[in-house]
Parts: C-alpha cells; structure tokens; sequence
C-alpha cells in the first residue's frame, strides 16, 4: 500500500475530507494523528463500518474500481456490509489522487 507522511500537511486534510466523504463517517480528531499509513486508517474504518453498507456514493465508486481494475469482487455483496478488500480499494484511490 501508499505510504504517505500524514504529519499535518494539507495533502492530510484533503485525505481525511475524502475518506469522510466516501464512508460518511467523521474520524474523531484525537485519531487522526494515530493514522500513520494507510493500513491504519483502512483498519480503522473497518471496525468503524462493521455494520453499515456501502452508501450510495461507495457503491458507485466501487463499480467504478471493478471495473477499471477487472476485479468484480469489489461489487459484491452490496446488501451486506463492508468488505475490507471493498474499504482497502477506495482508500487507496483516494491516495492516488
């Protein structure tokens, strides 16, 4: 994975505006700092989304990544809730950009 400095920089905000975008979920501030890389940033969503599905907007973009990526499985399963490898693959195009 993209391993990024996410020391304070507004590259950091861009990122933490587009994961609370895509997820629609608010990462607590005392947290951001401890999301060193990528990975944590992808397990914490994972915990933090156990239960939830993908919204509307995700699923788009999931379909999107499918099929730019010639991988279906990131669609599916959409009645159920997230899948990391669904979680992993947004996060890592909204480190690309």
């Amino acid at each position: 994975m993209i391993t990024p400095d996410l020391t304070g920089s507004l590259d950091t905000i861009e990122i933490v505006i587009a994961i609370e975008e895509a997820f629609e979920v608010d990462l607590p501030d005392a947290n951001t700092e401890d999301f060193e890389s990528p990975d944590a940033i992808v397990d914490w969503l994972e915990i933090e989304l156990s239960n939830q599905r993908p919204n509307k907007a995700a699923r788009v973009s999931l379909r999107k990544l499918a099929q730019d990526q010639h991988r279906p499985e990131l669609v599916e399963g959409f009645d159920g809730p997230w899948r990391r490898e669904q979680i992993v693959a947004i996060v890592r195009e909204i480190f690309r950009d």
